[in-house]
């Protein structure tokens, strides 16, 4: 297993970070030890991720190389296990106040805390909500004034260089195709003749009749 996933990423050149999971979560032991293979046979990547599937963790607690970022995300069956190993975990919350003032917990939106820094961390909650719920209703309250998860204006520097990059090119682009248009060759009509032109070939003079 843990070769088929190495194949379908080799493919990528210049790998650094590698998350294993978009959504969803270790299904198996076999599977989770398949992805702690790649982390091992791959110590120029840092592989990392969230996970409820703690138990899996849990059992290969002491050959988790430094490269292999584990997360535990707070919300499942096993919460016990994270004070019961110190393990590092990540807590959902629904708004940055409740990140700084109740959890007094550092809010990540990029997820640089996950590979880039060690300790416990919040996620402000992001992407569709259960309508109604309050879950719902915070994120309707964050999409529309506040910051919250990936949709964060975290992100607006970003947004703004690449606008700004975008305007640079344009600007060239534009600068280009001026010095095109002033460097072309102007070519005037040609002249109209009133008479046709001259026949080529072999001219035969008619003889004199006598």
């Amino acid at each position: 297993m843990a070769n088929l996933i190495e194949q379908a990423l080799i493919v990528k050149r210049k790998i650094k970070l590698v998350r294993f999971h978009q959504s969803g979560d270790f299904f198996s032991q076999a599977y989770f030890d398949a992805w702690l293979m790649v982390a091992i046979n791959h110590p120029e990547w840092i592989v990392y991720g969230y996970t409820k599937a703690l138990p899996y963790w849990v059992k290969r607690l002491h050959s988790i190389p430094p490269n292999f970022k584990l997360v535990a995300s707070r919300g499942g069956t096993h919460d016990y296990l994270i004070e019961m190993f110190g393990l590092r975990s990540v807590r959902v919350v629904l708004s940055e106040r409740e990140a700084k003032r109740k959890c007094k917990l550092p809010i990540d939106h990029d997820d640089t805390h996950v590979w880039k820094h060690n300790g416990d961390f919040a996620i402000v909650i992001h992407g569709t909500q259960p309508a109604g719920s309050k879950a719902g209703k915070a994120w309707y309250k964050i999409a529309r004034h506040g910051k919250g998860g990936y949709n964060a204006d975290y992100f607006k520097h970003k947004d703004k260089a690449k606008q700004l990059e975008y305007e640079r090119k344009a600007r060239l682009a534009r600068k280009m195709q001026q010095s095109l248009a002033s460097a072309a060759i102007k070519i005037s009509p040609k002249q109209v003749r009133s008479d046709p032109p001259p026949q080529r070939g072999l001219k035969v003079n008619p003889q004199k009749i006598s």
